[in-house]
C-alpha cells in the first residue's frame, strides 16, 4: 500500500512541490484520486488514504491536532 506521508515528503524534497502540482505527482506515485482543489482562498489536495480522506493544505491553515504531520510546508491529515 501506498504511504501518504512518505510520498508526500517525497515531493518536498524534491523542491517541486507546489500544491497546485501535487495531485499529478501523487497520482503519479499510486494514489489515483488525488484532486487539486480550491475553496474560499485556501487551495488543498484531497486524497484518499486507507480508506479516508486525507487532505494535503498549507501548515498555516490548519489547527494541528494528533492526526496531522507536518511535512515541509504542508500538513497532512484528516480534517
Amino acid at each position: 500500500m501506498k504511504n501518504l506521508f512518505k510520498d508526500v515528503q517525497t515531493i518536498v524534497n524534491s523542491g517541486k512541490d507546489a500544491i497546485m502540482d501535487m495531485s499529478d505527482k501523487l497520482n503519479a506515485m499510486g494514489h489515483k484520486d488525488a484532486e487539486y482543489m480550491s475553496a474560499s482562498g485556501v487551495r488543498y489536495v484531497k486524497v484518499t488514504y486507507k480508506g479516508t480522506p486525507h487532505y494535503v493544505i498549507s501548515k498555516n491553515a490548519v489547527e494541528i491536532d494528533a492526526d496531522t504531520q507536518i511535512i515541509g510546508p504542508y500538513a497532512v491529515g484528516v480534517v
